[in-house]
């Protein structure tokens, strides 16, 4: 099933992004200390997660986090290269 993600980001005049599913505010995504963006769920709203509706938070949640973990990716390779192993 390869569907559209539903979930919108609208910018937080406070910073981070409210997560909007249709209309309705489901969340927040705000980046944290690691420098990683994560999820905040609203926790009044009541009900259950499907999990078509984690996955598409998580694959928000990729694709924002996208250029952060290539960033770490490549300071840890270029660091295990600037330090070779001593034999």
């Amino acid at each position: 099933m390869n569907m559209v993600n539903p979930l919108r980001c609208e910018a937080k005049p406070s910073g981070g992004f409210y997560v909007k599913f249709n209309v309705k505010i489901i969340g927040e995504i705000v980046k944290v200390e690691d420098g990683f963006y994560q999820f905040f769920p609203d926790t009044k709203n009541q009900g259950y997660w499907t999990s078509y509706m984690l996955k598409n938070v998580a694959e928000l949640l990729d694709l924002m986090n996208k250029d952060w973990e290539d960033h770490i990716s490549e300071y840890f390779k270029a660091g295990s290269q600037a330090y070779p192993k001593k034999e």
